[in-house]
């Protein structure tokens, strides 16, 4: 996962909490390392602080940091939540607070960013199903419902969560499971203030949904060849028209400058480092993805085309060759 305080930018590997500067030429120069005890998991940014957590696989325990950027060059850790379980695997931002995913993923728990302390729990017992991390707006919030597999939808309930105290459903929304998809593989990226993103192996759905409790299915586009191989995930950016897709082994490009007719436009291998990515970040003339190889792959989206520049990898360079594959 990454964040970007320009022009710094932070990235969780398995080295932990690593700190580079972008250079001009958009090359990453790393400044500071914080390693992190546990496999480190989700990062995200609140003001002047990084939450990031992790994961012992030894125990299935975690912990949560909190981590002091008010000098990017040199952040801080400044507090530590440890649990005997895996409550702090997946850290989200819910509102103007901070929450994680409790009871295996049945529930929602928020946090008091300032202490870390549990303030509210919606979703208990698995009452209406599994998490899915799906924001309507500020003060709306989604819970992933059961694969309804009469109706083949995915439904979620649609929580209020302006009074912490109050917590409660206001209504819930289906999207249609796409032929050949499967409610497990599917994932949903809101992508503008009214459009969603259906993120499945084989293909891409994009919905309007501007009243936030009813929705209109737009256009629909397979992924290429090779579609059975794809792994698709959330994370996922928009350039200008464009979705750019980390999978599996490869990055896919889809125009969506028309929502009612998105096509695929290619499909780009990066194997030669990593098999599994993390966050796409765009920081203008570069896009950077963090791997599970620790290393950092540098591209450059222009006029249309998604080009590899490098991989970055102990903070030495590798240059890439025309196809996507590097040498040293």
């Amino acid at each position: 996962e990454t964040i970007v305080i320009q022009p710094y930018v932070y990235f969780v590997s398995n080295y932990g909490l690593q700190t580079f500067i972008i250079q001009e030429d958009g090359n990453l120069e790393r400044i500071s390392l914080i390693p992190i005890l546990g496999q480190a998991e989700e990062i995200v940014q609140k003001g002047n602080f990084i939450y990031l957590s992790s994961w012992f696989i030894e125990d299935n325990s975690s912990s949560l940091y909190k981590i002091d950027v008010s000098n990017p060059e040199d952040p801080e850790i400044v507090g530590i939540k440890n649990s005997n379980d895996d409550r702090y695997c997946l850290i989200i931002k819910i509102c103007n607070k901070l929450g994680y995913i409790s009871n295996q993923g049945t529930s929602i728990s928020i946090i008091n960013p300032d202490n870390m302390d549990d303030i509210a729990q919606f979703g208990e017992n698995g009452e209406y199903g599994y998490y899915s991390g799906f924001t309507i707006s500020d003060s709306l919030f989604a819970l992933y419902d059961a694969y309804d597999d009469t109706l083949n939808v995915d439904r979620y309930f649609v929580y209020n969560l302006a009074n912490l105290n109050n917590i409660r459903i206001v209504g819930n929304i289906s999207f249609p499971i796409q032929e050949n998809e499967s409610s497990e593989t599917s994932v949903y990226k809101k992508i503008s203030e009214n459009i969603f993103a259906e993120l499945g192996t084989q293909s891409i759905t994009l919905y309007n949904i501007s009243d936030s409790l009813t929705i209109n299915q737009l256009g629909h586009t397979t992924m290429g060849d090779n579609q059975n191989n794809c792994y698709k995930s959330g994370k996922c950016i928009r350039k200008n028209g464009y979705l750019i897709i980390p999978e599996r082994n490869n990055i896919s490009v889809i125009n969506i400058e028309d929502y009612n007719n998105p096509f695929f436009v290619e499909r780009k291998n990066y194997q030669a480092f990593t098999i599994l990515p993390t966050t796409i970040i765009d920081t203008g003339n570069y896009q950077y993805m963090g791997t599970l190889a620790n290393g950092i792959l540098k591209m450059n989206f222009n006029n249309n085309h998604l080009q590899f520049m490098g991989f970055h990898l102990d903070n030495q360079v590798y240059n890439s060759t025309d196809n996507g594959y590097f040498f040293y």
